[in-house]
């Protein structure tokens, strides 16, 4: 988020210059500035999905080799490097699918309130979205710790969950009420600290917050994969019968 931030007010400076000079008027859009504002924005979306991908991959590493002598982090970087398409391609069919039932569901909902009436009730799009978000939970996890990828993964996730989603929502929303408080206190504080004093301390005030949110999430993040590596121990033969599957 801050890369593109950061890419976005880069457009808008870029822009207000051309306008300052005369080359452009407000109205107007610069079409090469659009084209290579497209390219870096994809080419950082690519670079962002990938590094993110191989980040978690060690995460999960790490958390599993946490009570035994662990491998070299740079062994664990190596291994996790093998399942970066695995990971990236997990994802993406998760991101179809969630699109396809967001725009399934929008249309459902939006026929109905115009038969009923009631366009107040649109929020129910989000309602399937947050079901299949909890069910698939693991998804990534799965891509990157076990021999699963793509729907087996996705469907892996499902079966570790189902039965257990009400317990799986109250935790992660418990993990979510105290992270997010503590990353807004972060922010105030930071915020009120650095608010009156030049701009390089404003910029490393915010950039020190950012870098203290990103931890507190990661938390969240370890946390998810402790649970993932717990409701597997609780059914062991779940992955060995997915493999099976997967083998024959």
């Amino acid at each position: 988020m801050a890369v593109f931030g950061a890419l976005s007010s880069t457009n808008a400076a870029l822009t207000k210059a051309n306008i300052a000079d005369g080359n452009m008027t407000s109205n107007e859009l610069n079409p090469a500035l659009f084209a290579i504002g497209i390219i870096i924005f994809i080419g950082v979306a690519i670079v962002l999905i990938v590094l993110s991908a191989w980040y978690y991959a060690i995460l999960c590493n790490l958390v599993k080799n946490a009570k035994s002598p662990s491998p070299s982090l740079k062994t664990i970087a190596k291994q996790a490097r093998t399942k970066l398409m695995p990971m990236v391609w997990t994802g993406i069919i998760m991101a179809i699918l969630m699109i396809g039932i967001c725009l399934l569901t929008g249309i459902i909902v939006y026929l109905v309130a115009v038969a009923v009436g009631l366009p107040a009730i649109a929020f129910l799009i989000i309602v399937p979205i947050l079901i299949l978000g909890f069910y698939w939970l693991f998804a990534m996890a799965t891509a990157a710790m076990t021999p699963l990828a793509g729907t087996d993964a996705i469907r892996y996730s499902y079966n570790l969950v189902k039965n257990r989603w009400w317990r799986t929502l109250g935790r992660l929303l418990v993990m979510g009420i105290v992270i997010g408080l503590a990353s807004g206190v972060v922010t105030q504080i930071f915020t009120a600290i650095v608010g009156t004093r030049g701009a390089p301390v404003v910029f490393l005030g915010f950039y020190l917050a950012n870098v203290l949110t990103y931890f507190l999430e990661s938390i969240v993040s370890v946390a998810t994969i402790i649970m993932f590596f717990n409701y597997q121990e609780t059914r062991p033969e779940l992955l060995e019968k997915f493999i099976k599957a997967k083998q024959a």
